[in-house]
């Protein structure tokens, strides 16, 4: 009841209705006669549907009480929580008895940043950087610009077999002298708060539960956190609403402040005017500061938001997301011109990313939400700045989002204690290959061949050169395959063990 996502026993006031009810029917019954016409038959009728209506409803079932646009959905009572806490003990994951063996030899499925020490096998992510951490001359702002549902599968810049160019700005944008993008990027989770977990704490999901809800007392950092602790201000600027999947609960430990009102109607033109406010006039200027917005509006079924922005007259949804995407590529160009001229934009570091990416069916059969191959995990990753580190121009070594906040902290000049899994990207080599899971599946990319493994037990496998996946050479490659295979589970069986017994980070890590 106390990880409840509408609030800390929210649940627990609806307890007291019972109380609230009773107290005023019995106040009332000694002040009011009841009309002649209404017999005692009917009393006892409207009596009891009242209670049932007053105290079962909203002890039993979801209410919509205490809520904005969608924490109905979320805030359940405390019989829901007790009937979920005891379903979910079904999917807690049973570990062999020599994990301690297996942590003390981690090596084996996930390389160490050489940069760092690791000290502790109870926490084996956790780590303390070697030598001197490289600080800028002056600090800079960070910026990061996620879009919904933004599969580089659409994007002409990193698919160039797509004929309409639906996202021109975005390009332009990446093809500047101040800008690199990174044409193998990919998500580490799916859907929304897979994705915002796994930027924010470049951390690997649990292989079959949703961190963000089923570990929501865990102890855990992001590259906000440490910021914070480093003098920085912060603020996110939600989309959709943060009480949906638990965003708030996360993002109330993270940032300073927490922006969303449903009157934007998940537009994301008002959303990014919320941004700009903020940074033009709500901020503290004599902190620099890190700002991150989620948009929305580029979601299923891709409605067409503005008719101004429509490319295409298509309709099957791989062709409509044309349109959506254009709309939220007029957002960005929008919010650019808007803070072009501000002091601090030369001192801010932009990174226009995705949660996601999105299978829209293109594989010929219906649209599979569970999938985590190349159209549904490859997204845009575009780093737009004049931070003397940045890398310039397209950057062809694999990279995810949990690489994302590492990279955020080493051009900030921050190398605080973490158990972050990413790498810096200012790093020239890939050390660990891209790891994805959800619900039991798993996906491998290295540069020299990716791997999809299913809930089954089924394996495929693609070529270096098979971009998107389309020709399963499981049989030509099955040494390879297995590897891969075998590698995503023992690294699973790693980080679901982490996330179960809560030994990512020791207590009161933060500000080390």
């Amino acid at each position: 009841m106390a990880e409840d996502a509408g609030g800390s026993n929210v649940s627990l006031y609806l307890l007291g209705m019972p109380i609230v009810f009773l107290v005023f029917y019995f106040i009332l019954d000694a002040k009011v006669r009841a009309p002649k016409f209404l017999s005692f038959g009917l009393q006892v009728s409207v009596f009891i549907a009242f209670f049932i209506g007053l105290v079962f409803v909203p002890t039993l079932l979801r209410t919509s009480l205490f809520g904005s646009k969608m924490r109905q959905s979320r805030v359940a009572p405390p019989v829901i929580l007790i009937k979920d806490a005891i379903a979910e003990l079904s999917n807690v994951r049973q570990f062999p008895d020599d994990m301690p063996e297996r942590l003390s030899k981690l090596d084996d499925v996930w390389t160490p940043n050489s940069a760092w020490t690791y000290t502790d096998a109870k926490y084996p992510f956790y780590k303390t950087h070697k030598g001197e951490c490289t600080k800028p001359e002056k600090p800079y702002n960070v910026v990061i610009l996620s879009f919904e549902s933004f599969r580089a599968y659409s994007l002409k810049l990193f698919n160039e077999s797509e004929a309409i160019e639906a996202t021109p700005f975005l390009s332009e944008l990446a093809h500047r002298p101040e800008s690199s993008y990174f044409a193998k990027h990919y998500t580490n989770a799916h859907p929304t708060i897979g994705g915002f977990m796994a930027l924010h704490t470049s951390l690997l999901p649990h292989s079959t539960q949703t961190v963000a809800m089923a570990f929501i007392a865990n102890h855990l950092e992001s590259f906000v956190s440490l910021a914070k602790a480093n003098g920085y201000q912060s603020v996110y600027v939600a989309g959709s609403d943060p009480d949906w999947d638990r965003q708030r609960n996360w993002a109330n430990q993270w940032y300073d402040k927490v922006i969303f009102r449903p009157e934007t109607d998940e537009r994301d033109r008002l959303i990014m005017q919320d941004a700009v406010a903020w940074l033009k006039s709500e901020r503290d200027p004599s902190k620099p500061f890190i700002l991150t917005t989620f948009f929305i509006s580029n979601h299923m079924p891709f409605h067409i938001i503005d008719k101004d922005t429509v490319v295409t007259e298509e309709k099957a949804l791989p062709r409509a997301i044309l349109n959506t995407m254009h709309y939220d590529d007029v957002v960005l160009s929008e919010f650019f011109d808007a803070v072009k001229d501000e002091p601090w934009f030369d001192d801010t570091i932009f990174i226009v990313t995705a949660d996601h990416g999105l299978d829209l069916g293109d594989r010929g059969v219906a649209p599979d939400y569970n999938n985590i191959r190349a159209e549904a995990m490859r997204i845009p990753l575009v780093i737009y700045g004049k931070h003397p580190r940045l890398p310039r121009g397209k950057q062809t070594m694999m990279s995810s989002h949990i690489d994302v906040g590492p990279t955020i902290l080493d051009l900030l000049g921050i190398c605080d204690d973490n158990a972050f899994m990413g790498q810096s990207l200012l790093q020239s080599q890939r050390i660990n290959p891209v790891v994805a899971y959800k619900q039991g599946r798993a996906s491998v990319f290295t540069d020299s061949g990716s791997a999809y493994m299913l809930p089954e037990g089924d394996t495929m496998y693609y070529e270096a050169g098979d971009t998107w996946q389309r020709n399963d050479v499981y049989e030509a490659h099955k040494d390879d395959a297995e590897k891969l295979k075998k590698r995503a589970n023992d690294l699973s069986l790693i980080i679901d063990y982490l996330y179960q017994n809560n030994t990512f980070y020791p207590p009161k890590a933060i500000g080390k």
